[in-house]
């Protein structure tokens, strides 16, 4: 397999959600593929190939906020009961550094996190530190920001991380130019120059 997004056939899953349920009476799945609300006819033909006997089952995604509009009326069909939600940060200047297009935003975030929580469905946002562009200033908005989503949601945790530049990913190509091209690095000296 290389790069890229692969796509589960939707049978198959019900397929795998249904011996699942039968054999050991699941009856919430916690989905991590970080992509469910990527592609919308995938997502439809999910809905739309559920087993009847399986509508009760419970869903935990993964959503990005960008796609949260598109989708709304497919993750309530779905039974989607909580989402994780890629905010990544509060500070519009860093949210252009995000690679997830020209209009993602936290006013994006805002209102992609308000369909969810008028639709009934838990939130549970999630920030990444270390983005390029990052300083003490935008560091304070993405605080307040966060302070702002848990009085939306009413979310008992949130997440944050600090960004790993992953093989392959933009940032992993600008650590290695700095090391002088070598891909041998330890996770401490990764850290250090990327949060510096």
């Amino acid at each position: 397999m290389s790069g890229g997004v692969y796509w589960r056939e939707p049978r198959n899953i019900w397929d795998e959600v249904q011996e699942l349920t039968s054999k050991y009476g699941i009856d919430y799945v916690l989905d991590f593929s970080d992509t469910l609300t990527q592609n919308r006819h995938w997502l439809r033909t999910l809905v739309e190939t559920r087993p009847s006997d399986l509508e009760h089952i419970r869903w935990h995604v993964f959503a990005t906020a960008e796609r949260i509009p598109d989708n709304i009326e497919l993750l309530k069909q779905l039974n989607v009961v909580h989402a994780f939600v890629g905010v990544e940060t509060g500070d519009e200047v860093v949210a252009q550094n995000v690679l997830k297009g020209r209009k993602f935003s936290p006013q994006l975030v805002r209102n992609g996190i308000s369909m969810l929580v008028e639709a009934g469905i838990r939130v549970t946002p999630s920030f990444v530190y270390g983005l390029r562009g990052e300083t003490e200033t935008s560091m304070e908005r993405t605080f307040q920001f966060a302070q702002e989503l848990v009085t939306l949601t009413g979310a008992e945790e949130i997440f944050a991380s600090e960004l790993i530049p992953w093989p392959g990913a933009p940032a992993w190509e600008t650590v290695r130019e700095f090391f002088g091209g070598t891909d041998l690095l330890e996770v401490e000296a990764l850290k250090e120059f990327w949060l510096r």
